[in-house]
């Protein structure tokens, strides 16, 4: 997990197989790496993970859940058909707590939709 505060930029990468208890860390990490003042960027990269053993209604429970960062457009990377699918139901149940959040299957796809340079400071240009 990147938590990068003068570039307002969160990154969470997952390898391996990628579990509830995986998602309910990451979420908690997130919490505790604030605070997050004005607007924040959030990739979820999982583009790494090997297997998946998350339930859907862990899906459903994390959408539901206040996001730890209020103002952020968010972007969930998933090269895996199975973790695209995952994803694009995360964004479903997550329209109204986390409406600007895409779905993608690479790195370099998010960065430019969300128009993260890392060449330079994002939020402050």
């Amino acid at each position: 997990m990147t938590i990068d505060h003068q570039r307002r930029l969160v990154i969470s990468r997952f390898t391996g197989e990628m579990t509830n208890d995986d998602l309910r860390r990451q979420k908690d990490m997130i919490d505790s790496g604030g605070p997050y003042r004005g607007e924040y960027y959030v990739v979820a990269d999982f583009s790494q993970i090997t297997g998946l053993t998350v339930t859907p209604d862990m899906v459903e429970w994390l959408a539901s859940q206040r996001p730890p960062i209020a103002n952020a457009r968010r972007a969930i990377v998933a090269v895996e058909d199975k973790a695209f699918a995952l994803a694009l139901l995360y964004k479903s149940k997550s329209a109204e707590t986390r409406p600007d959040t895409i779905v993608v299957r690479t790195m370099d796809e998010a960065f430019k939709a969300l128009g993260i340079d890392l060449r330079k400071t994002p939020r402050n240009g």
